[in-house]
């Protein structure tokens, strides 16, 4: 799933950040085999939070809510900026970001280190996350 809505299978990928875009992602992390990998994000609301830009039409901003619990995604929602401060851990950026994270074109740790991405919550929790966002990305979210 990439960020572009590129054609995939025939078909055209739902554009992120968007609420169909989410129930996209819960629908491949909660396919046959998605546990183990997410398995380490288990527990708890996600955000990930795309700032505002104007250029790009995103005037507000928002960000995609993901309740993760036991190995499922049971939750994967569009919710404003103001809600997303609300949960435990979050990942916040820019458009530009998120889509050379989502393209493969950029890591989490390095986007983290570079300041591309911003963590807001638990640090621990986050460190004993990031091997599961990688491995994630790598198996359901790239082309």
């Amino acid at each position: 799933m990439t960020v572009e809505g590129a054609r995939s299978r025939g078909r055209q990928s739902p554009l992120f950040p968007s609420g169909e875009w989410a129930r996209a992602l819960r629908d491949k992390l909660n396919e046959p085999g998605a546990a183990p990998a997410l398995a380490a994000w288990c527990e708890g609301p996600l955000v990930l939070s795309v700032l505002p830009e104007p250029a790009l039409g995103l005037t507000a901003g928002n960000a995609l809510w993901l309740d993760l619990r036991e190995g499922r995604c049971r939750l994967a929602r569009l919710v404003s900026l103001g809600q997303a401060e609300k949960a435990t851990l979050g990942l916040w950026g820019d458009y530009r970001a998120w889509k050379a994270l989502l393209d493969g074109e950029l890591a989490l740790g390095p986007a983290l280190a570079m300041g591309r991405l911003e963590l807001r919550g638990s640090v621990a929790l986050a460190i004993r996350r990031l091997e599961a966002h990688n491995t994630t990305r790598r198996q359901f979210l790239c082309r």
